[in-house]
């Protein structure tokens, strides 16, 4: 099962990469990975070492705590089941644009009138 932490950590760096305007390949090829490796740390498939993290924060201009969870934030409840990790897992690995339309379309049927 993908841990919830490496699941946020990894979004965090997709997020961070498309605000400083890299491609997968172009932060993938400044820390030495390939853009494969680097998208599974972004899903949050592959756990991304210590040192590793480091990098990605350095190219990004970014201290590596901003990658993490902040405490008593909704990001760090774990899924309860495997069948809601798998989904959060997918949820996070879409690209931004539809993600935030995915997210509008679940809150209008979550505050939509029940019958």
């Amino acid at each position: 099962m993908i841990d919830p932490i490496d699941i946020h950590v990894g979004t965090r760096v997709r997020q961070e990469r498309h605000r400083a305007g890299m491609t997968q390949a172009d932060l993938a090829a400044k820390i030495g990975l390939s853009f494969q490796q680097l998208q599974k740390y972004e899903t949050g498939h592959n756990r991304i070492s210590a040192s590793k993290l480091s990098q990605i924060a350095e190219v990004l201009k970014q201290h590596p705590g901003v990658f993490f969870p902040q405490p008593n934030s909704a990001e760090t409840t774990a899924p309860e089941n495997p069948t809601e990790a798998k989904i959060l897992t997918t949820y996070r690995a879409l690209p931004t644009p539809i993600r935030d339309a995915f997210r509008r379309m679940m809150l209008a049927m979550h505050s939509a009138p029940t019958s």
